[in-house]
């Protein structure tokens, strides 16, 4: 009669934990790196988005002069009952 258990010991989960464990700390680092690295690209292309004109043909100054008369529209009265007759 053969009296073999089946399964694993205690000796060889360790083992595998171990490795585990080895693999994470080589991974963990470099997969921080990496996220350092794509945040970076993504504000140095963001930037690039911000300060590329949106065409070159119109000027800066038309940039503002399009924000003061929204700004001037809103701010404008609202007209009453007795300005429209």
């Amino acid at each position: 009669m053969h009296n073999k258990e089946k399964g694993f010991s205690l000796i060889e989960l360790l083992i595998v934990v171990a490795i585990i464990l080895i693999i994470a700390a080589i991974a963990i680092p470099n997969l921080l790196r990496s996220k350092m690295a794509s945040n970076e690209a993504a504000a140095v292309a963001a930037l690039r988005t911000i300060t590329h004109p949106q065409s070159p043909i119109r000027r800066p100054t038309e940039h503002i002069r399009a924000l003061w008369q929204v700004w001037v529209q809103c701010r404008a009265p609202v007209p009453t009952l007795r300005q429209r007759t």
